[in-house]
């Protein structure tokens, strides 16, 4: 059975978290035998994921980066390739496909938790898609690890 984490984040990238994210995986993979990681693909945050994912793949071989799309859209067959190479997997969220595009993140970000273990989140600002992902995680009493806190008032433990 997999253990499985995912990551939400701002769009853009308010500070440098390579360093930070490539322990928290490294840490997630050999500690807690993380072998899944699901990614949303929307913005600097989710690419930085995926980057340390990727290169954690060059030590640890058996795990894998999924991205799971809200919903289907044409540009999985015009870029095919890049899909193929860039991730282990794409899945269309069954739960999110039909509904509003806008509705469809927020429902894809949900299940996203709801199928995790772990959620890995960096946020700046106290809303957002993000901001609303991570306090979603946290009642569904799931393991938040937060990377570069600013708003630490937020996140006591």
């Amino acid at each position: 059975m997999s253990v499985v984490c995912c990551g939400f984040g701002h769009r853009f990238l308010f500070t440098n978290i390579e360093l930070e994210l490539d322990e928290v995986i490294e840490k997630l993979i050999t500690e807690n035998g993380v072998d899944v990681f699901y990614t949303g693909g929307m913005g600097q945050f989710d690419e930085q994921f995926t980057n340390t994912v990727r290169k954690a793949k060059l030590k640890h071989n058996h795990i894998s980066i999924i991205l799971i799309k809200p919903y289907f859209s044409n540009e999985l067959n015009t870029n095919k390739e890049y899909y193929n190479y860039r991730y282990d997997d794409v899945m269309v969220c069954e739960e999110s496909e039909f509904v509003h595009p806008k509705a469809a993140i927020k429902k894809r970000n949900r299940w996203m938790i709801d199928e995790c273990d772990f959620v890995i989140g960096y946020i700046q600002r106290d809303h957002g898609g993000a901001y609303d992902a991570i306090q979603y995680a946290k009642r569904m009493k799931k393991q938040v690890i937060m990377v570069s806190k600013k708003i630490k008032h937020l996140f006591l433990e």
